[in-house]
């Protein structure tokens, strides 16, 4: 019953998470099990990711395969799982775990199992945010073959409905967490590891005025929402569109979100390559 959202624990390595709820406890979970050996819990977290990382490397698999050749998908499934920069990042990073529940989502959808492709978009919401952006997609798909009501009830009630079931922990043990948690995701600061570091060092000197909009959050916050919001413009009509478009989303979410890190890769690899 300890949550490590509000309990400092000896020994244990993520004090303050920054992370979706469903990845703390997962976390905690691995601390709980290790004994307090951070190489034991490295170790076992490392095999997580591995099995994962199997997994997404048959999701690519499955949808290259509906527009491409079988060989051609297996050459693309297996070049991923063993290229050195997915391993090494996958090594110290949990991204290989909500990715494959954004490419299991997608590949669930194409496969018409849509009630199913929402419930493992709410997991992957639970451990990192980006999945979400699927639902604009989904969206978008929906409205441009003018599919039924019941469509859009499903894909707005299902995720809500899991999410909802995932924070109950919480919700019930430390309720006042979820507003904190709410407002942490509304709120960013500026970061020099984002793409608008070395465009500000550039455009300082030469157009100070345009440069003024990297510096300031509120207009940062509008760009990287309109960016995410402009997957609602595109004709995602036919499934190769979409896949295309959520692709599409998720690059806005990277190049224009607060900063950017490397193992952000890991989230649009299986997509580019499907």
């Amino acid at each position: 019953g300890v949550l490590p959202y509000t309990t400092t624990l000896a020994g244990y390595p993520f004090n303050v998470l920054e992370y979706p709820f469903l990845a703390g406890l997962l976390f905690y979970a691995i601390y709980l099990v290790s004994g307090d050996n951070f190489t034991t819990y490295t170790t076992i977290f490392q095999i997580i990711n591995m099995v994962f990382q199997a997994g997404i490397s048959g999701a690519i698999y499955l949808i290259a395969s509906r527009f491409s050749s079988s060989r051609r998908s297996m050459i693309l499934g297996v070049g991923y799982a063993f290229a050195p920069f997915i391993l090494w990042t996958s090594m110290s990073r949990y991204d290989s775990i909500p990715t494959f529940f954004a490419i299991l989502s997608l590949q669930n959808f194409l496969s018409k199992k849509r009630r199913l492709s929402y419930v493992w978009l709410a997991v992957g919401m639970l451990l990192r945010i980006y999945p979400g952006l699927l639902v604009l997609a989904y969206l978008k798909y929906g409205l441009r073959n003018k599919l039924s009501k019941k469509y859009f009830l499903e894909l707005i009630g299902t995720p809500l409905a899991v999410i909802l079931l995932g924070l109950s922990p919480l919700l019930v043990l430390n309720p006042s967490v979820v507003p904190a948690l709410l407002s942490h995701y509304a709120t960013f600061g500026w970061n020099w590891e984002s793409i608008y570091g070395p465009i500000d060092q550039f455009l300082r000197p030469v157009f100070p005025n345009l440069a003024f909009i990297f510096i300031h959050q509120e207009i940062m916050r509008i760009v990287f929402i309109l960016a995410c919001l402009s997957v609602l413009l595109l004709d995602l009509k036919s499934e190769w569109q979409l896949v295309n478009g959520v692709g599409y989303a998720v690059l806005c979410w990277m190049q224009t979100q607060w900063f950017f890190s490397p193992q952000y890769t890991l989230w649009i690899s299986p997509i580019l390559l499907s």
